[in-house]
């Protein structure tokens, strides 16, 4: 934490775009708030720069949002299929099930007739 009289002994700071320097190598008492809110503005992108980043992220987001759903879709239908198949194949197993035990009281029958 600095103090009141702490002074910074590094060298200046570049910054992107158009700033210039903070009010790096001075006692933090000689630099003004209206300097540093200016450093601190000119530091920051352009209005149109904003804009088209998160015209970019809205792309991206959107585009990732539409894969989702894809992906979300052929999921659901893939489960759909396969609880189409295993409730077709349960039908079948019941119908030899039932088709089985007709045919195992029929031989029983016959066994005790013809015994």
């Amino acid at each position: 934490m600095w103090s009141q009289d702490s002074s910074w002994e590094s060298e200046p700071v570049r910054l992107p775009a158009r700033s210039s320097f903070l009010c790096v190598g001075k006692r933090r008492s000689a630099c003004s708030l209206n300097e540093r809110w200016q450093q601190l503005r000119s530091a920051l992108p352009e209005p149109e720069h904003v804009q088209q980043y998160a015209q970019q992220v809205a792309e991206r987001v959107s585009q990732a949002a539409s894969e989702v759903k894809d992906t979300a879709q052929q999921a659901v239908k893939k489960v759909r299929d396969a609880g189409s198949e295993l409730g077709d194949l349960a039908q079948q197993k019941a119908m030899r099930m039932k088709q089985n035990g007709q045919d195992g009281g029929t031989n029983i029958k016959e066994l005790v007739k013809h015994g």
